[in-house]
């Protein structure tokens, strides 16, 4: 537009109008170099920002970015703490997630980690310090960072204390002889980049709304085709992008299995939940496994399943930012 003008002014025996105007013209004309403004959206519409659009990609974690894929598998069964219900399968659960990531997606090992209590309770502080660890690599190190998190273990729920529960109630999970509250988990994973890429799997009771995360999509129990999406009015606040795939709803339970394991035919104990869905990711081939179709298909494998347990859990998909209908999980 300004070289237009200078033309003009060369060419034109009233430089000086033609100056004036092209100046006025400039200064009411908006600098698109400068402007935050997105010309797709409309002028009563605000312009999104890191999670709180959906993601412009096909596939949740992509291929490119496999290398820089970081895991922390937890599973704890208590039976070192007499006060606490002693659990089976939840450090197989552990293991069942670390050997998925590493063998069926070729995730390095090396940026895989396990935790479980076989040498002593892991207690909050040791779950919240590794959360914590995770996070602050997310801004030491290059990214953008991709990371999955799995929890197996008990969860329970108690009296809301802070007065931002619909149901009044928080969800719980259990550490050692410790619990961290839904509240808690929430504001550790405000800590991460906004670069980052979170998939957390948890195995508990009481799940559902552990991590108060803004979206929440549940399948029709006699309907499984039709998802419903629920704006639960939370703070868009944790600056990462967060998927968090949960075994139950907040008022139900979470099954303790005995089932054949993932990668061999001998049966061991497992999370019923956590067994379903390393046989989901590993049995639906990539290009179909839509984001918002992963709790209806944990219920086909139940409900395909030889031995069925506790028919009436059901998982529950939760976001930080509106899911495209057509996001899939792995791009690989």
């Amino acid at each position: 537009m300004l070289t237009s003008c200078i033309a003009r002014i060369q060419k034109s025996v009233f430089g000086t109008i033609t100056l004036l105007a092209c100046l006025l013209l400039t200064l009411l004309s908006p600098l698109k170099a400068h402007s935050s403004y997105n010309s797709s959206f409309g002028v009563n519409q605000t312009v999104c920002y890191d999670n709180q659009c959906p993601l412009d990609t096909d596939f949740y974690f992509e291929f490119e970015n496999m290398h820089l894929i970081k895991g922390l598998f937890t599973g704890q069964n208590y039976d070192q703490i007499p006060e606490v219900s002693t659990l089976n399968g939840c450090r197989n659960d552990a293991w069942n997630f670390f050997n998925w990531a590493a063998i069926s997606k070729g995730i390095p090992a090396t940026s895989l980690k396990v935790r479980t209590d076989r040498f002593g309770p892991l207690s909050k502080s040791i779950v919240l310090s590794e959360i914590e660890r995770l996070a602050e690599q997310t801004h030491s190190e290059a990214g953008p960072h991709r990371i999955m998190i799995s929890f197996s273990g008990h969860g329970t729920r108690r009296a809301d204390t802070s007065g931002d529960e619909l149901d009044q109630m928080d969800e719980l999970m259990v550490c050692g002889r410790d619990i961290v509250s839904d509240d808690e988990l929430h504001h550790a994973f405000k800590r991460f980049h906004k670069s980052t890429r979170l998939l957390v799997f948890v195995d508990t009771c009481h799940s559902g709304s552990m991590f108060d995360l803004p979206y929440r999509y549940l399948y029709n129990t006699l309907h499984p085709d039709i998802v419903e999406e629920i704006d639960t009015g939370r703070d868009r606040d944790i600056p990462a992008y967060m998927m968090v795939i949960s075994a139950s709803r907040d008022r139900e339970t979470a099954a303790d299995a005995f089932l054949p394991s993932p990668d061999t035919i001998s049966w061991s104990s497992q999370g019923d939940f956590s067994n379903r869905m390393i046989k989901t990711l590993k049995e639906v081939y990539y290009h179909n496994l839509y984001v918002r179709n992963i709790p209806a298909l944990l219920r086909d494998q139940k409900l395909h399943a030889e031995i069925k347990y506790n028919l009436n859990q059901h998982a529950v998909l939760s976001t930080n930012f509106r899911l495209d209908k057509d996001l899939k999980l792995f791009g690989w």
